[in-house]
């Protein structure tokens, strides 16, 4: 449509991909979760990051559930892992700048809630 085809032309086109399976929300969101997930984004980042992609948001949500559940991800521990690594990183930084990186860095990769202020707190002192 971008590229000024024929609507009648991309809706043709877009239907027989459908009807061979290639296109197909639900499986793409699942897929793009798994993956990512699995590289530490949290949740947040994911669900937006599908929307992001044209994918509606029960289905993007659904997807990031399943992820997680079939990845043996708990948020909140992955959260740890993530922050923990970088507090490494930031060491060499004032104990400020260390929290409010940290804390960005955190909410950045999708990681949300009361639980997060009190992880930078432990982990930059």
């Amino acid at each position: 449509m971008k590229k000024q085809h024929p609507p009648a032309a991309v809706e043709a086109a877009l239907e027989r991909l459908a009807l061979r399976g290639l296109l197909d929300d639900r499986r793409f969101a699942e897929q793009y979760a798994a993956l990512r997930a699995t590289r530490g984004k949290g949740p947040v980042r994911l669900l937006r990051d599908l929307q992001a992609q044209g994918v509606e948001r029960r289905t993007a949500e659904r997807a990031v559930r399943r992820a997680l559940e079939e990845e043996g991800i708990d948020p909140g521990l992955e959260a740890r892992a993530v922050a923990a690594k970088r507090a490494r990183q930031l060491a060499g930084l004032p104990a400020p700048v260390r929290k409010r990186r940290l804390l960005a860095f955190l909410m950045r990769r999708g990681y949300t809630g009361p639980q997060l202020k009190p992880l930078v707190e432990e982990l930059c002192g």
